[in-house]
């Protein structure tokens, strides 16, 4: 045999014999393990429940009234002043001294405008037995000036770390430092450590009093309820058209650093935009279940199936990451869990 056909033939074996292996190996190959074949589509998801709020961030445009400021009631030196821009002034606390002597820092529903004695009576009288009480102290729960009032001044004085009054000493109007609220934020130092300074001057400027405020607008889909902002760290109470209405939540968006950052900002009288959450007072159990278990929510009756196919009307209320909250409607009841394979829809 010639040497050109001996190799013609032993390709031709080897082929044969490398055809053979693989089909005897694809014959003996074992089938797809049972753990990686593919499994039955899941149908059932079990219901989870959550509190939910309903949270928005908005909108809230506040419109600034007039300005508010911290006045000096007599002349004399300021001999001290830790007043801070950006800082708060605390009734029941002292800022600065005048000719070595501290001044209180008060907040009364009416200014101090006289010094007050044994006896004298009056609204302002009331004020500052309100306001010591507020502070703690024992004062009377009356208009009339007695050994009480003055003893819980004294004891507001020690309190803030001046030095006490004598007793029965009348309370002198001008040791004190009005505030306008309970703690403001101040905006400007005016008078410094040093200075000369003459009753009716200004100390400290704060942010302007907040004449409205309200939500831009509000979402059409929202969760019905009563419901509150937050500023900041503060709670306030919004009416269902979005207003902020009461007087002491105005002040404390007021006094807030939201709005004292923001209204620094702006310009003067200008109105002001905050960027708030709005949420339900008092949160809502709902229940957790998958967008694909839910049918109809476009047409105002949703619902989603138990374990058994039967329908339970739901409320769409919100939604987050691939999980849709629902609460029942109807006076229907969430099942334990939920189908999630294809049906007709709530009405079968």
């Amino acid at each position: 045999m010639r040497a050109g056909s001996a190799s013609v033939l032993t390709l031709a074996l080897l082929t044969a014999s490398a055809a053979g292996l693989a089909v005897g190996t694809w014959l003996a190959a074992p089938g797809t393990p049972e753990a990686l074949a593919a499994g039955a589509p899941i149908t059932e998801v079990p219901v989870t429940t959550r509190e939910f709020a309903d949270p928005r961030n908005l909108a809230l445009r506040v419109s600034p009234g007039e300005a508010r400021e911290v006045t000096v009631r007599a002349d004399g030196y300021l001999t001290r002043s830790t007043c801070t821009p950006g800082g708060s002034l605390d009734s029941g606390t002292s800022t600065f001294a005048l000719d070595g002597a501290g001044l209180l820092n008060l907040h009364t529903s009416e200014p101090l405008w006289r010094t007050l004695a044994t006896g004298d009576r009056g609204t302002d009288v009331a004020a500052l037995h309100e306001a010591l009480r507020g502070l703690g102290h024992d004062a009377p729960d009356g208009d009339r000036v007695t050994a009480g009032t003055l003893r819980a001044y004294r004891d507001a004085a020690v309190a803030a770390g001046l030095p006490a009054p004598a007793w029965g000493q009348p309370v002198d109007h001008t040791r004190v430092a009005w505030l306008p609220a309970p703690s403001v934020v101040v905006s400007r130092c005016v008078a410094a450590t040093g200075s000369d300074v003459a009753a009716g001057d200004v100390l400290a400027e704060l942010p302007a009093a907040i004449s409205a405020a309200a939500l831009v607008s509000l979402p059409a889909d929202a969760v019905p309820g009563e419901r509150a902002l937050t500023v900041d760290d503060q709670q306030v109470p919004v009416d269902a058209e979005g207003r902020v209405a009461d007087g002491a939540a105005l002040q404390a968006i007021a006094g807030s650093r939201s709005y004292t950052e923001a209204a620094a900002a702006a310009e003067a009288g200008a109105d002001v935009t905050l960027t708030v959450p709005w949420s339900l007072v008092t949160s809502l159990e709902v229940g957790i279940v998958p967008p694909a278990s839910v049918q109809d929510a476009e047409s105002g009756t949703a619902c989603v199936r138990d374990a058994t196919g039967t329908p339970v009307a739901v409320r769409v209320v919100g939604s987050e990451l691939g999980q849709t909250y629902v609460t029942p409607a109807d006076e229907a009841v969430l099942p334990a869990a939920v189908r999630t394979d294809p049906a007709p829809g709530c009405r079968g």
